[in-house]
């Protein structure tokens, strides 16, 4: 290989490092086939899901998605108080408990954003330094009387080519027991 070829490889070998280990950090993939959510939904909602995508991750609970931890119930209540406030009320040790959360409509359906911390040097392009802990979820009306969970998230940093973490997004769907 003449000399003048190794020395082209060397210029532009940073571009192509940073190209091939730059990605996305997070992916939008929207909620399909689903109906309009709105602040009428009022509804009782299994807590397991009856099906899940993410493979090689455990499947979540409704009270997981939300943040709540280490709590055995069968099912949860869902009931919007306003156009941004989510109320989830569900049964712990015989003892009734209610979390509120707050959110806002999207064309998608309600978004809740858990955490959304972003450290980038440079901005928009970290090439020196990134770091990400990000964590929101999405509900939405599935055609078929279901409740549809997305959960998107990204954890993790860069220290220039070096980076390690977990990203990602996983859909639950969660069968509506019924409304009251």
């Amino acid at each position: 290989m003449p000399r003048h070829s190794i020395y082209q490889l060397i210029k532009i070998f940073p571009f192509i490092i940073l190209v091939v280990g730059c990605r996305a950090p997070l992916a939008s993939s929207g909620i399909r086939k689903t109906l309009r959510l709105d602040t009428t939904v009022v509804a009782w909602v299994c807590n397991q899901p009856y099906r899940f995508r993410m493979p090689g991750y455990q499947s979540p609970t409704v009270l997981s998605l939300f943040q709540i931890r280490e709590i055995r119930t069968d099912s949860v209540s869902i009931r919007f108080d306003d156009s941004q406030t989510l109320r989830l009320t569900y049964l712990d040790s015989a003892i009734v408990k209610q979390e509120t959360f707050h959110g806002r409509f999207t064309k998608r359906g309600f978004k809740i954003i858990f955490s959304n911390k972003r450290l980038e040097i440079p901005p928009f392009i970290p090439i020196i330094l990134g770091k990400y802990n990000v964590n929101r979820i999405t509900l939405a009306l599935g055609t078929n009387n279901s409740l549809v969970i997305k959960n998107t998230w990204n954890q993790g940093g860069n220290i220039f080519i070096f980076g390690s973490g977990d990203s990602g997004t996983r859909k639950s769907y969660f069968t509506i027991l019924g409304s009251h």
